[in-house]
């Protein structure tokens, strides 16, 4: 969507003023992963139990461990993958990352992931090749962005093989 909003304004179909907008959307990305951080900090603690079957309170504890590790890679490389982004913020507020720490690494996140799609699609939105193929290059790029997880759910699957085969 924000590479398609890029090209739009470039196309001068929208009116829009392209550096307004890339103001706002940096503004709401930072303030809607910061709900969503709160929302799994103060959620939890309260909703992982020992005894539910999905919220373990056991996977509350990897969550912290992995915040605790990887925390800001995630939060900032999240934002580049669809599913995972929304999910991210929650995860590390569960997680219980320092909220200053989370602050920054949403901060350079939702710049950069706002930055490079509007600004790519701006830039590139009047090339002609672009144009007429606009629902191709929308295609890959959801192809694209969806690489990361598939590769690391393969690696994941390849991991447990590897060990079960150990044994």
């Amino acid at each position: 969507m924000l590479f398609a909003a890029g090209a739009l304004i470039a196309g001068g179909a929208t009116g829009m003023d392209v550096n307004l907008l890339c103001v706002i959307l940096m503004v709401s990305a930072v303030l809607g992963n910061t709900v969503n951080y709160l929302l799994g900090k103060y959620l939890g603690d309260k909703v992982f139990k020992e005894e539910n079957k999905v919220l373990k309170l056991s996977y509350y504890l990897k969550t912290k461990a992995f915040f605790d590790k990887h925390g800001g890679k995630a939060v900032i490389f999240s934002r580049f993958v669809p599913i995972i982004r929304t999910i991210a913020p929650f995860v590390a507020g569960v997680g219980q990352m320092p909220f200053g720490r989370y602050s920054l690494y949403n901060i350079l996140g939702g710049v950069s992931w706002i930055i490079i799609f509007l600004y790519g699609g701006y830039l590139f939105g009047n090339v002609e090749f672009i144009q007429k193929n606009f629902s191709l290059v929308a295609i890959v790029i959801i192809l694209v962005s969806l690489l990361p997880p598939i590769f690391a759910y393969a690696k994941s699957r390849m991991t447990k093989k590897e060990k079960v085969n150990m044994e």
